[in-house]
């Protein structure tokens, strides 16, 4: 004949298993989220790294451009000439490298929407410089109007990018 439990020990045998059983669930749940976490949960998307190296090539690239002394007189063209003579290599350079780097599929049309601007905008500030240097204000005018065109359109397609310091706004490098 098999002993029998009283009642008091039986009741404490099964609450200590239903203990167990609900620490053994917590801890497996536990175990899962923080695998989950390591393993995915702070992995930068595609587009976000796209977006940081396209941020930092303007980031450096601004600095840069950030060192030419402005013209006293934005309206003078024997100012401005020498001025847009340093600006506009550079910003073909800051193209040339926002060129090279490869979005993610999705972004593929819209980074080709902002390298137009961005290269429109060294077209215009190339035409400045030129109608600078032969102290034609007028058409120079035009052209850095045009330029000024071409930096709204780019910063609204960086922004639909998501870039936040590559904005298309080149001459102050964000």
């Amino acid at each position: 004949m098999w002993p029998r439990l009283s009642t008091a020990s039986s009741r404490w045998s099964c609450d200590r298993v239903a203990r167990f059983q609900v620490v053994r669930a917590a801890s497996l749940a536990l175990a899962f989220l923080t695998l989950v976490t390591a393993c995915g949960g702070k992995k930068k998307s595609e587009h976000a790294k796209f977006v940081e190296q396209a941020d930092a090539v303007c980031s450096k690239w601004g600095q840069a451009l950030q060192q030419i002394p402005q013209p006293p007189d934005p309206t003078a063209p024997p100012q401005v000439a020498p001025y847009l003579q340093r600006f506009v290599p550079l910003l073909r350079k800051q193209n040339a490298e926002l060129g090279r780097l490869t979005p993610p599929t999705k972004d593929s049309a819209t980074m080709r929407l902002f390298l137009a601007a961005q290269g429109a905008q060294a077209e215009f500030a190339a035409r400045a410089q030129q109608a600078a240097s032969r102290g034609n204000q007028s058409r120079m005018q035009l052209e850095l109007g045009r330029w000024q065109a071409a930096i709204a359109q780019g910063a609204q397609v960086g922004n639909e990018l998501g870039f936040k310091v590559c904005t298309g706004t080149a001459s102050a490098g964000t």
